[in-house]
């Protein structure tokens, strides 16, 4: 079976990992109930900090007659301990929501939305008063203020990645190499999971793209494949960086 081609591998891959750091595995849905039981033995169930559901596939597939098309990968994520590595990351806004930012008063500032008054301290309603943010409602108190575009950090990352699409035939990072995964899904990653100068370690690297990620993000990084043409694929990609 193939879990048992994994059981060895993963060993040593915990041995190496950092106390501090994080194991990512990729994989599909006929594999990840397997891997992830065999991951809570070899790291504690209590290590198990995610499932990520990565929807790398949108629009439409060619109609299956007995099941449906199968859009997502999962990527399994386990730590040593509780002392690991993990730096919050934000997604953009849709198109739709950053519409409503219509206002601007040329100050400076930027443009501006009145939103409902949360339930802030007199303190904070006194400052937001003093910048001239508050709106006073019809019963003669203040029931909106200007909430400023620029204030945003983004949605919080959830589980849920459907904004990475797979690479598609056209793409220009695309090097030939079938299993090749788009670039922004692996910096995602290790911006994660990783901070400037730690090792970012991808022992089935294939074309590279975990290397070539590490690397622009200031990461160093170790990369490992069975196949030579992997590894020339991915020489000559850290090679043009």
């Amino acid at each position: 079976q193939a879990i048992e081609w994994y059981k060895p591998r993963l060993i040593e891959m915990k041995r190496v990992l950092k106390n501090t750091g994080n194991i990512l595995l990729q994989c599909d849905y006929r594999l990840v109930h397997y891997l992830k039981v065999y991951m809570d033995e070899l790291f504690g169930i209590e290590n198990f900090r995610n499932e990520i559901i990565w929807k790398k596939r949108n629009g439409n597939l060619k109609a299956v007659s007995n099941k449906l098309n199968i859009f997502t990968d999962n990527i399994i994520n386990y730590s040593k301990g509780n002392n690991y590595t993990y730096n919050i990351q934000y997604k953009n806004y849709s198109k739709d929501y950053l519409k409503r930012f219509k206002y601007d008063d040329n100050d400076g500032n930027g443009k501006y939305n009145w939103n409902p008054l949360p339930c802030y301290s007199q303190e904070r309603l006194d400052i937001l008063k003093s910048q001239g943010r508050l709106r006073m409602g019809k019963n003669g108190k203040q029931s909106t203020y200007k909430f400023y575009l620029k204030d945003l950090k983004g949605i919080p990352l959830n589980n849920i990645w459907d904004d990475i699409n797979t690479l598609n035939p056209q793409a220009k990072e695309r090097n030939g190499y079938d299993t090749q995964k788009p670039k922004e899904l692996s910096k995602r990653i290790i911006e994660l999971f990783s901070n400037k100068g730690d090792v970012v370690a991808d022992f089935f690297c294939g074309s590279g793209t975990s290397m070539v990620a590490a690397k622009e993000l200031g990461r160093q990084y170790i990369g490992c494949d069975i196949s030579k043409r992997a590894i020339e694929i991915t020489n000559k990609r850290l090679n043009n960086i």
